[in-house]
């Protein structure tokens, strides 16, 4: 499968090879030019610096909204005589991901070219938005019963799982790597539950007085099993969602939602992209999932749209088993949000301005 995009990619690395297909003629160099942008204004003086085969360059920079500075990073791709493929715009990409590490600094891609071909760009929504919006007809019953969510820690991790879900929505096209990850996290603010492994094993165990190794790895498999972060995430999700019944059996969803779980690790825990197979999912086969194998795991994949719309139908429904109190919990949550308990290291009266050397810092 090509999109226009990877078939450009193949055309300018033919034109840079006179047309000819790679095996006829020993390989050339492809240049690739990324124009990007800094948040803040760079060091008097400055005019460019190599790292290896890249080089950085400042470019005269006019109206640059939030950004105060504008470079070019050039570099050739050479190819190896066998050398099947390659991705050099990605490989720029890579490089100044790391350099806005390294410098502390916002950065951001405006344009790329390849043999003075320019790239189009290809963030085109991946979540498809509802046009026109509509306020829905029980959207003041939803509010009446978001208000009344618990004082404790139940309003707060309603609020949490907003929050992340605004910004899943927000970065979905620049960033659908960090969106997967926060679309999942919005159902864990509120399927997390605090279990006790030792008040379970002692119920497991009971009165025997010797207990192998073995015997408490299985009891600890039986744990994780019934009440496990994984196990917590399918089983909430299930109680507050049932479209699902249209296009899965249960044991089908229930592997789906197993495979997001996973999913979600192999980026917490390893580092795995998971651009290629939502844009893949979302732009090319505009598809609910797909199975792919990751690691060496075959996993359903869902595409972001719908990933989005499980997550919001989750967070409704949740509401909507909400009682619905005379009361509005949200500002006194909001004056709580503004509030640092600090360690003093004089008294305080209470009404007192408390100033920064009567408190324990470090500066």
């Amino acid at each position: 499968l090509f999109t226009a995009r990877n078939l450009l990619l193949k055309i300018c690395r033919r034109l840079a090879l006179g047309l000819i297909y790679l095996t006829e003629l020993p390989v050339r160099a492809l240049t690739c030019s990324i124009k990007f942008r800094l948040g803040k204004s760079l060091k008097p003086g400055f005019s460019e610096i190599n790292l290896g085969k890249y080089k950085i360059s400042i470019l005269p920079s006019g109206e640059l909204d939030e950004f105060e500075s504008e470079l070019l990073l050039n570099f050739e791709d050479k190819w190896n005589e066998d050398q099947q493929g390659s991705n050099p715009e990605k490989e720029g990409e890579i490089i100044l991901s790391w350099l806005s590490m390294i410098l502390r600094q916002r950065l951001k891609v405006s344009s790329s070219m390849l043999n003075n071909v320019q790239i189009p760009n290809d963030n085109k929504e991946i979540i498809i938005f509802d046009s026109p919006v509509i306020f829905p007809e029980e959207i003041l019953d939803l509010y009446n019963r978001f208000k009344s969510i618990s004082k404790d820690s139940s309003l707060e991790r309603y609020v949490r799982a907003c929050e992340c879900y605004q910004e899943a929505l927000l970065i979905s096209n620049s960033n659908p790597t960090i969106s997967f990850f926060l679309f999942v996290v919005c159902i864990e603010c509120l399927s997390n539950k605090d279990y006790d492994f030792y008040q379970y094993l002692k119920k497991e165990i009971n009165s025997k007085k010797n207990v192998s190794k073995e015997e408490i790895d299985e009891i600890y498999r039986r744990f994780i099993e019934e009440y496990g972060l994984k196990n917590n995430f399918i089983e909430f999700i299930l109680s507050h969602f049932d479209d699902w019944k249209r296009d899965f059996s249960e044991d089908e969803f229930r592997n789906l939602l197993s495979s997001v779980y996973q999913i979600r690790s192999t980026f917490t825990h390893k580092g795995e992209n998971l651009k290629k197979y939502i844009k893949l999912i979302d732009s090319t086969l505009k598809s609910k999932s797909v199975v792919t194998k990751i690691g060496d795991k075959n996993l359903e994949f869902p595409g972001l749209n719908y990933l989005s719309n499980i997550v919001r139908d989750v967070l409704i429904d949740y509401l909507k088993k909400q009682e619905i109190i005379e009361c509005d919990n949200i500002p006194e949550l909001a004056l709580k949000e503004s509030l640092v308990n600090l360690v003093p290291i004089t008294t305080i009266q209470k009404g007192d301005f408390v100033m920064k050397n009567q408190i324990k810092h470090r500066d």
